[in-house]
């Protein structure tokens, strides 16, 4: 009798722990946004600076930075949304005067076909970002002829250049292009998080008083 009593806690007992870890989950990632939009907002209000003067660099910091771009190397990353539609987002290296290059998010457009290719000297403004080092596991690998994330060292290893650590995204982009998602981070409400870890604790509840009543009844 206590065992079919044990077997009948343990399952509905998985499903609660569950739930409060998705809870306590949503409230790290509030932490993690938090500091993240904090990080956003003050630098973002500094004045940008001349990228080859910087000694170190900081996630989100504006900068100008002068080159010209290398469009034989431009990459398309597959299978990003806008506002609820479908595209790419553009991928271009700049080649600086003291021969690196840089990478450029350029900004998101339903069709590469439709957008600009500036060529010779060029100026652009934008925020420094950080390579991303977990690209997820459901993320397909990168190949030459479909490329899905922003990963450093395929891109090294494609462009065959020095490349540098960092990219710009352009926050406000030209030549037909929309804003990126990762550039508005710092517009994310942190909020959001506390009301996914209110509903994920909500239902590890109601599961827990469920789970009383039945154990009750049998």
């Amino acid at each position: 009798m206590s065992r079919i009593f044990s077997l009948k806690f343990f399952l509905p007992g998985v499903f609660i722990c569950g739930l409060l870890g998705l809870g306590f989950w949503q409230l790290s990632r509030y932490e993690e946004v938090s500091v993240i939009q904090k990080q956003f907002q003050a630098t973002l209000n500094r004045p940008p600076t001349e990228f080859e003067t910087l000694k170190t660099y900081t996630d989100f910091q504006p900068v100008i930075v002068r080159g010209e771009y290398l469009h034989y190397f431009e990459i398309s990353l597959l299978a990003k949304t806008h506002q609820g539609r479908a595209g790419v987002v553009i991928l271009t290296p700049l080649k600086l005067a003291n021969g690196q290059i840089i990478a450029i998010n350029r900004g998101w457009t339903p069709s590469p076909k439709g957008i600009q290719k500036p060529r010779g000297p060029v100026e652009v403004k934008g925020v420094l970002r950080n390579y991303l080092k977990d690209t997820g596991w459901f993320t397909p690998p990168n190949s030459k002829g479909a490329w899905h994330t922003m990963n450093y060292a395929d891109l090294k290893s494609f462009w065959r250049h020095d490349l540098l650590p960092v990219y710009i995204a352009v926050d406000a982009p030209q030549d037909g292009l929309y804003p990126h998602l990762l550039t508005n981070l710092g517009k994310n409400d942190p909020q959001k998080h506390i009301h996914y870890a209110l509903t994920w604790f909500a239902l590890a509840l109601a599961l827990t008083i469920m789970t009383f009543f039945f154990l009750r009844k049998s």
